[in-house]
């Protein structure tokens, strides 16, 4: 059991975004678009594994021809 996050920095915050239909759950529950520090340790709390992506590699991979490393 797993769910992916991104986190960003808005405007010298950092907000967590869910990345995949689980976490989107529940943020909805939450109702909530992001995710709070303290609702991921609720989530791991709950047996789920939380797994970040990283958006800005992502978007420099789709654009590169070789993958990062």
């Amino acid at each position: 059991m797993e769910i992916k996050i991104t986190v960003r920095n808005i405007y010298g915050s950092l907000t967590i975004y869910p990345a995949c239909e689980t976490a989107r759950k529940f943020a909805r529950i939450a109702r909530t678009k992001t995710l709070t520090f303290e609702a991921l340790e609720q989530i791991r709390a709950l047996g789920y594994r939380v797994i970040e992506l990283h958006e800005d590699k992502l978007k420099l991979e789709d654009k590169l021809k070789e993958p990062l490393q």
